[in-house]
């Protein structure tokens, strides 16, 4: 614990109130629900297939562009 000094006229209990309003979030932060380990699972596949698409789809663009005389 440490002790300052503090001016007469400095309003301590407005100051605090003040500072606890600054470092206070104006509103919770929403809380994110926890996901099931099948959730997990599924939301993992569908990431590496949107992927395995994107890749798909660049290597069709590629051969469409290279056999383009």
């Amino acid at each position: 614990m440490r002790y300052v000094h503090i001016p007469d006229d400095v309003d301590i209990i407005r100051t605090i109130e003040e500072q606890v309003e600054v470092i206070t979030p104006a509103a919770p932060m929403p809380r994110i629900p926890k996901l099931t380990a099948a959730e997990k699972k599924r939301n993992i596949k569908l990431e590496q297939k949107r992927k395995l698409d994107t890749a798909v789809e660049a290597m069709k663009a590629q051969l469409t562009n290279s056999s383009r005389p």
